[in-house]
């Protein structure tokens, strides 16, 4: 059984733990090959983050509706308010709960044990927040307090283990983490389920036959697999956020509203990931025209050159700000995923009617849209 701990940004790139790579790695630990360590400040930084990104921003918004709205009501319809704002408190209660409560209820369906904040942790994050110690990057940087509490725990964790794996984004922890020899670390998560040790672990021994010669199969589904991802990709990626300086926003981010042109795909089928239980995963990329929609302010909007503004649309949006549309090329990078019935598998074939059935249930997930770095070279 490997042991394997992660940072924050692993659950933060799948809130839902939906997506084919959490699903595999929930396979691995409710089947006993994995055992999932969680440190508290993974949980903790992790479900204050759903509920600050999802919740609270509209729950505010209804309080202060509802705190209005009484206002300028006459007393017999702000009593009738009253009883609906019972109702809505108990709902809101259990909003505020959610974040939490289906985390843990998670960590428990895979048997992740959650660590807590051990009693000597505390001095030792002192010591290395005078002193800079990694993953502090500097002395006294506050910011940094998070992933110390996560080091010590990690720490701890690889004084009992031969070997712990460990799934780490943030720089400053994995320059940490590698001080320590036992600790096999890797970038995603996607990156730990293609390495060697657990493409042995997905495998089931007793299809390992039959699982090569699925694999080999895939390759001649790849004209298929590109009809189906450029008829998908626009549904995917419609309403996912973009975020690059190119863009004049405020926040310089933007929404995918539409796909103008599709440049280039890539469906890399020579390189098909068996994920278990009949689970391939299939990398692609994409270049594409896409249509973005932000809030510009209107200043901002006058002060760009005339070539850029003429690539704007742009309508009334409010008193400061105008509603803007934009074509950027950007590049899309995903996966793929097809569940292949353990049937299939056993046949080691792959009829027509399979294959039909197959491409329609054939989930593609997006990891990443980045804006072209040659923007403006149209």
């Amino acid at each position: 059984m490997l042991d394997l701990v992660f940072d924050t940004s692993i659950l933060r790139s799948d809130p839902r733990r939906s997506k084919a790579d959490f699903l595999a790695l929930i396979r691995l630990a409710k089947s006993g090959k994995i055992k999932l360590h969680i440190p508290y400040f993974v949980k903790q930084e992790f479900v204050t983050y759903l509920f600050s990104e999802y919740y609270d921003e509209h729950l505010t918004a209804i309080d202060k509706s509802l705190s209005k709205l009484k206002k300028h009501l006459p007393d017999e319809l702000s009593n009738r308010l009253l009883d609906l704002e019972k109702q809505y408190t108990e709902v809101k209660n259990a909003i505020v709960d959610y974040p939490e409560k289906d985390f843990i209820e998670w960590a428990q369906s895979a048997e992740a044990v959650i660590h807590p904040i051990a009693n000597n942790h505390g001095i030792e994050v002192a010591n290395a927040y005078f002193g800079g110690i990694p993953p502090f990057r500097e002395k006294k940087k506050r910011e940094d307090f998070p992933d110390a509490f996560i080091w010590q725990t990690i720490h701890d964790l690889s004084n009992v283990f031969d070997k712990l794996y460990a799934i780490i984004n943030d720089k400053g922890l994995r320059s940490a983490c590698e001080t320590k020899e036992n600790i096999i670390l890797f970038n995603t998560l996607e990156d730990f389920l293609a390495s060697d040790v657990c493409k042995s672990l997905l495998a089931e021994s007793s299809l390992a036959e039959e699982v090569s010669v699925l694999l080999n199969i895939i390759p001649l589904l790849d004209t298929e697999l590109e009809e189906a991802v450029i008829e998908q990709i626009p549904d995917v990626i419609y309403g996912e956020e973009v975020e690059s300086n190119w863009i004049p926003e405020d926040n310089n981010t933007a929404t995918c509203v539409g796909i103008e042109n599709i440049d280039s795909v890539e469906i890399d089928t020579a390189n098909p990931l068996y994920y278990g239980n009949g689970q391939i995963v299939i990398q692609f990329k994409m270049s594409v025209q896409s249509r973005l929609n932000y809030a510009i302010f209107k200043s901002d909007y006058y002060l760009l050159d005339e070539a850029r503004a003429e690539r704007i649309s742009t309508s009334p949006l409010n008193k400061h700000y105008d509603e803007a549309e934009e074509v950027y090329p950007l590049e899309i990078s995903g996966k793929i995923s097809l569940e292949m019935p353990l049937s299939i598998l056993k046949e080691k074939k792959l009829s027509e009617e399979d294959r039909e059935s197959i491409l329609d249930g054939m989930v593609i997930e997006v990891d990443k849209i980045e804006v072209s770095d040659n923007a403006w070279e149209l």
